[in-house]
């Protein structure tokens, strides 16, 4: 069973955006909203991470030399199991 779906108003620019984009890529406009929308959330969850990562260095940086040295530590452990930096 499908979802329920709705229209969204845009631009005719943006639509007409959107469909080369879905036809370049042989699929549909809802495909590439979905994969822009996940880009977008992807996109904010890295922000907002590093936005962490930075406030712990600057207000517990005991806490943070911590966090460092675990990453590390997963680093050399790891070094040899086959998976390359970017094999995620």
């Amino acid at each position: 069973m499908s979802s329920p779906v709705t229209t969204i108003k845009v631009r005719r620019e943006l639509r007409d955006r959107l469909a080369r984009l879905a036809a370049e890529r042989h699929t549909t406009m809802a495909e590439v909203l979905e994969q822009a929308i996940a880009h977008l959330e992807r996109e904010a969850f890295f922000a907002r991470m590093n936005a962490d990562l930075e406030r712990l260095r600057e207000e517990d940086p005991q806490e943070w030399e911590s966090y460092r040295a675990e990453g590390q530590e997963w680093e050399r452990t790891t070094v040899g199991d086959g998976l390359g930096r970017g094999d995620a």
